[in-house]
């Protein structure tokens, strides 16, 4: 961990002498006079900023011999100044899929995950989709994609009380930032009461929404929230996010066959294992263990950011 820990701080050079002079300009009379310039500068520091804390923290622990923390904030700083993909700035959408009816329990302790960590994160996560084998998730949190986007793949589990049961997870960027050709008449909505448990309707004002894109036959359905208009606000966020992957399959047939290969791969390998009798969760990839109470929270970050670094 030291050579890496090493090239890291190396790395993190540039960042600190940018920041630095960002710092200066912010205080310059000259720049402060310049609206356009001063948020031009302001924006560049904020995106730093993590980066920033990261790599100060690193050298703090490195002065007081904290080797724990050395692991930790040299791995966080690594995946932080890694270069982003195209997606990798944009929200994300995670769909998770239940493959026999034992698998339910599992499919919500991932959800308890990822929850607790996208709060950790300071991302604002929300149940868009929610059926019996099926739920979906939707973040629009700048940066959400690149940092669930390794979640992709089967999740399996042993022991305890949710026993041996396997869910599928696929991640979708968000397509907030993209321009979609969706013309008026293409999507049909159908608006409905959700029912609670025993068939009792949950308000009686019919709230839930079903968008039907009709060239295509996506379908989503939103009924978790009280709003007619928030319900409509998440299906049609999702609908887009559904639609965006979907025309990014049929730009060319190797494309095409390209995607349902990775498909097909992530749907069939193991990427991460839950024991519930010795309380660990597992990543296959990266071949790294933590406590299983870790992983809701911050400590899912020791995970994702060993595959993010093992892959890059």
């Amino acid at each position: 961990m030291l050579d890496f820990t090493k090239g890291i701080l190396d790395k993190y050079a540039d960042v600190h002498r940018r920041y630095t002079e960002l710092s200066d300009y912010l205080i310059s009379p000259e720049i402060i006079a310049d609206n356009r310039l001063y948020l031009k500068y302001a924006e560049e520091k904020a995106s730093l900023e993590k980066a920033y804390l990261l790599g100060e923290g690193l050298k703090l622990a490195i002065e007081l011999g904290d080797d724990d923390e050395i692991n930790s904030l040299s791995v966080n700083l690594a995946t932080e100044l890694m270069p982003k993909g195209e997606n990798d700035e944009r929200g994300a959408v995670i769909e998770l899929r239940a493959e026999n009816p034992q698998s339910k329990p599992l499919m919500q302790e991932l959800i308890n995950m990822y929850s607790s960590y996208a709060k950790s994160l300071g991302y604002d996560l929300s149940v868009a989709e929610n059926e019996d084998k099926f739920t979906s998730l939707i973040i629009e949190n700048k940066g959400a994609y690149f940092r669930f986007k390794s979640e992709l793949g089967t999740h399996r589990s042993t022991g305890g009380t949710i026993g041996n049961c396997t869910v599928s997870v696929t991640v979708m960027p968000t397509s907030d930032a993209i321009k979609l050709d969706i013309k008026d008449g293409d999507v049909r909505t159908d608006i409905f009461h959700s029912s609670g448990a025993g068939g009792q309707n949950i308000n009686k004002v019919a709230t839930a929404v079903r968008l039907t894109h009709l060239p295509t036959g996506i379908v989503v359905v939103c009924k978790e929230e009280r709003s007619q208009l928030q319900n409509r606000n998440r299906a049609t966020a999702v609908l887009n996010s559904k639609l965006y992957a979907h025309y990014q399959e049929n730009l060319s047939a190797s494309r095409l066959k390209e995607k349902r290969e990775k498909l097909s791969t992530a749907r069939n390998a193991r990427v991460r294992f839950y024991d519930f009798t010795s309380l660990t969760a597992t990543d296959l990839r990266a071949d790294v263990t933590i406590p299983l109470k870790e992983a809701y929270g911050k400590g899912l970050n020791t995970l994702i950011n060993s595959v993010l670094i093992k892959e890059r």
